[in-house]
């Protein structure tokens, strides 16, 4: 009560002390126990990603689906390298590829379905095969073969295999409820820095070159918060920091240069779901010099044997995250 009642917090022995009279005793103690309960604790499983996005354009993987999937498989074309051919599954086969590939009724009559695929049943009642796994023509060619994250990590390998992409981690970590989570993947890098010293009159004046030692790598940032229907809602920060060749040089040779993409962005899904963050897009040029052995060693006129060309490669940096709740 307002006028008995005083309340202390001892943070050294995480207690609170309340004086009152007795007869408020049983709400105080109500309170106190809605109040005081453990907090959640949630894993939260981490794949980082960096795909050669013009590989991915090649197989006609898109991100996101209008109906809310990870990604879909999309035009006439298909993945040369997975046995995805129409009528190449029979039976349940096709479940090893598409695990969450939902039936879909046939629009069509005498049970054959849109894409060229045989419906099971009759009266364009049969579910067709998923690797067609909508109804939805367009001149482009057929929506199909829809992704579940599993199918995505295979299809990661693959291209891993083939110096397309790598896995910049796999880490694994336990917030609390509410507390941010840190996780670093880093390496110390020697960055190249230019100073110029501007004289009073507003000319430049000298310049000196040097080096500093940056942490460079990947940081991601948690906030997980989970709510009574067991959702949760994660604040999520990425950041991978590289390093390319700089126009700076000292005493002959070449420094580095940070290269940083981020992002920040809060998102909310369901106990063991996962969240795709992506977007995050790098361009890089090499430079590639062929020779003809010998012949194109020679001074003077080496450069007959001689091409050069510009390799540009781009990248996207992919972050899969899947939060989960721990029972005690």
């Amino acid at each position: 009560t307002k006028r008995y009642g005083t309340i202390a917090v001892d943070p050294r022995t995480n207690s609170i002390i309340v004086t009152d009279i007795p007869e408020v005793f049983p709400q105080i103690e109500q309170i106190i126990a809605e109040l005081d309960k453990k907090a959640p604790q949630i894993l939260i499983e981490a794949r980082i990603v960096e795909i050669n996005t013009d590989r991915l354009n090649e197989l006609g993987i898109e991100w996101g689906g209008s109906r809310g999937e990870i990604a879909y498989y999309a035009g006439p074309a298909r993945l040369t390298d997975w046995p995805l051919r129409p009528g190449i599954f029979t039976g349940d086969n096709w479940k090893f590829f598409f695990p969450k590939a939902p039936e879909i009724k046939s629009t069509q009559g005498g049970g054959q379905a849109t894409g060229g695929e045989q419906a099971t049943g009759g009266g364009g009642g049969g579910s067709i095969s998923p690797i067609f796994s909508t109804n939805q023509m367009s001149p482009q060619g057929i929506y199909y073969g829809v992704f579940s994250l599993a199918q995505l990590q295979a299809i990661f390998r693959a291209l891993i295999s083939r110096g397309e992409a790598r896995y910049l981690g796999t880490p694994k970590i336990v917030a609390m409820n509410n507390k941010t989570s840190l996780i670093t993947i880093s390496r110390n890098a020697a960055i190249g820095s230019q100073t110029t010293v501007v004289s009073a009159g507003g000319s430049a004046g000298s310049s000196s070159t040097g080096v500093e030692r940056k942490d460079i790598g990947l940081t991601l940032k948690v906030t997980p918060q989970v709510n009574k229907e067991g959702y949760i809602t994660m604040l999520v920060e990425p950041q991978y920091s590289d390093v390319t060749s700089s126009a700076i040089t000292i005493q002959g040779s070449n420094v580095l240069d940070p290269i940083t993409r981020g992002a920040s962005t809060m998102v909310r899904v369901k106990n063991g779901q996962t969240v795709v963050i992506g977007g995050m897009l790098s361009s890089t040029e090499q430079k590639i010099v062929k020779k003809v052995p010998l012949f194109g060693y020679i001074p003077v006129i080496g450069w007959f044997f001689t091409s050069t060309s510009t390799r540009r490669t781009n990248t996207d940096l992919v972050i899969f995250l899947t939060p989960t709740i721990l029972v005690d």
